[in-house]
């Protein structure tokens, strides 16, 4: 019985940070999101100090409005796009969009590894949660 106890007491404590973590990467709110999506894209873009708080503010408006409306986020992603090309040069819009894809694509891999994981452990999705 001691061990039946102290093998459930273990798996909760080890279960703890993994649901902490989680829980930790859903609740940015709106202003660290833009601000982290504004950092990375003024590092790999080579954004101006003027573009930058141009793409802060566009990066706000957009992560308050998808905080509200989740149901309309392919129109808000279309209008944050076209609000960005009109901030940045060709050459940084271009690779913006390269990046874009590239994150895509891990993304979709990463999806379909999980996906294979959870098929070939014989777990259903609801078991992964």
């Amino acid at each position: 019985m001691k061990k039946i106890i102290l093998a459930a007491l273990a798996g909760l404590l080890l279960a703890t940070p993994a649901w902490s973590q989680r829980e930790h990467k859903r609740n940015h709110n709106p202003e660290e999101m833009a601000q982290k999506m504004t950092d990375k894209m003024a590092e790999r873009l080579e954004l101006s100090e003027d573009q930058k708080e141009q793409v802060l503010k566009a990066n706000l408006e957009f992560t308050t409005a998808m905080k509200q409306n989740r149901g309309e986020a392919k129109n808000l992603g279309e209008a944050h796009n076209e609000k960005l090309k009109s901030i940045l040069t060709e050459e940084q819009y271009a690779q913006f969009q390269e990046d874009r894809a590239d994150r895509k694509k891990r993304v979709r891999k990463k999806m379909k590894e999980r996906h294979t994981e959870n098929y070939e452990s014989g777990a259903a999705p609801e078991d992964q949660m």
